[in-house]
């Protein structure tokens, strides 16, 4: 399956490195136009680290 909604408006930074946190699936992350950086493990929701500086 893939993952729709990953759209350079919505995220213009898009990123993996692997399994950043160690749960055994792949993870992604990105920034938002407003510099959020977002993470996303497997299949949950969105995480907000909080802005950029």
């Amino acid at each position: 399956m893939v993952a729709t909604g990953f759209t350079t408006a919505a995220y213009p930074t898009l990123g993996g490195s692997g399994d950043g946190d160690g749960d055994g699936t792949s993870d992604l992350r990105a920034v938002t136009p407003d510099r959020h950086l977002v993470t996303f493990s497997g299949w949950s929701a969105a995480k907000d680290l909080g802005a950029l500086r």
